[in-house]
């Protein structure tokens, strides 16, 4: 294929894209494409070998690139000489994977496992069912370092949006993208931010009266404007507005129905849990409402591991359900197994 040739397949409905050499048709592929129409159209009809490299696609793109190749690129800027299609760039080794140039100073990956290591910890703690004066079942009070520890989870999502992903939902596997990064990002700032009315209602001694009652409508209103932003962002990024992010979570090939839709019950079931804890006062804990964020968080990096090939969609799904199963766990260690049964039948 003539450089010519490439260069006269740039629009809509017409679009061929050279990687590493390798002439791919790429225009039934452009309107399904998770970065977006606009990313490729930037590139439509032009070697883009180093734009698809720099984005760090995963296995998975690379074997939709080879099967769209139609031909080789006759002269190459980026090389001397033609490449076969086996010659698309392969991906790299999982550590390089991992570590991209979005982040060079690893700022994201070590909030991450300063986050899961916090949550072992304190998991561990509650298992263990040692108590600190002072302090809740997992060793958190109404000093400022619990507090830091509570908004260091905060920081994590704001970070994630330095990060590229693709616009648009991968349907083939369970991978971050814009509208659903934005969700998790207001579902954990709504429990940092319970978590800090709670925080400041045992620094400050409040059980009773006018101010209790105020932060009470507080972490209300926390709900309320955190149903509200979802709405605003699936009004934003979603294609489809009437679509669930957990009612169309892709599963893996073969996996029987009745666990489909175990998983998504469990899942629907999580979620409406997660939100009436918020808007419960516990006296003197912020145990419970810190370790609800965890799921949130560790869904993300699981996501991320499966765009980088590290594991499967079955993976994705079990390593997702024990973190879920993980906190109720832990909630009926911290309290009455009763209540939590209660709780859940409720829903």
């Amino acid at each position: 294929v003539s450089p010519e040739e490439l260069g006269s397949h740039n629009e809509m409905g017409d679009l061929w894209m050279s990687v590493g050499g390798v002439v791919c048709d790429l225009s039934d592929f452009i309107s399904v494409h998770p970065g977006g129409v606009e990313l490729l159209m930037q590139h439509a009809g032009q070697e883009a070998t180093d734009a698809f490299t720099e984005i760090g696609h995963s296995s998975f793109a690379l074997k939709m690139i080879r099967e769209r190749a139609i031909g080789v690129l006759d002269s190459n800027a980026e090389a001397d000489e033609p490449r076969g299609v086996l010659q698309v760039p392969e991906a790299p080794s999982l550590l390089g994977r991992m570590f991209t140039k979005e982040d060079p100073y690893h700022f994201h990956k070590f909030l991450g496992i300063s986050i899961v290591v916090q949550f072992l910890v304190r998991s561990g703690i509650v298992m263990n069912g040692e108590f600190m004066e002072g302090k809740d079942i997992a060793w958190f009070g109404p000093d400022y370092f619990s507090l830091a520890c509570i908004w260091v989870s905060a920081l994590l999502q704001f970070s994630s949006f330095k990060f590229h992903v693709p616009k648009n939902r991968i349907l083939g596997a369970p991978m971050i993208w814009q509208e659903w990064r934005a969700h998790n990002a207001v579902f954990v700032l709504r429990h940092v931010i319970g978590c800090t009315i709670k925080w400041y209602a045992w620094h400050n001694q409040i059980v009773d009266g006018p101010m209790y009652h105020l932060l009470n409508v507080a972490m209300f209103a926390t709900l309320v404007w955190q149903l509200w932003s979802v709405d605003v962002i699936t009004a934003w990024l979603s294609e489809d507005k009437h679509e669930s992010l957990t009612a169309t979570y892709p599963f893996w090939r073969g996996c029987p129905s009745w666990v489909e839709s175990f998983i998504k019950f469990w899942y629907t079931i999580a979620q409406f849990m997660a939100s009436s804890l918020l808007v419960s006062m516990e006296p003197q804990s912020l145990a419970i409402s810190y370790l609800v964020i965890f799921p949130f968080q560790w869904a993300s990096f699981l996501m991320t591991l499966v765009r980088k090939g590290a594991i499967t969609t079955r993976s994705y799904h079990v390593g997702y359900l024990w973190s879920l199963m993980q906190v109720v766990a832990l909630g009926m260690l911290a309290n009455s197994p009763g209540v939590w049964v209660t709780h859940f039948s409720l829903w």
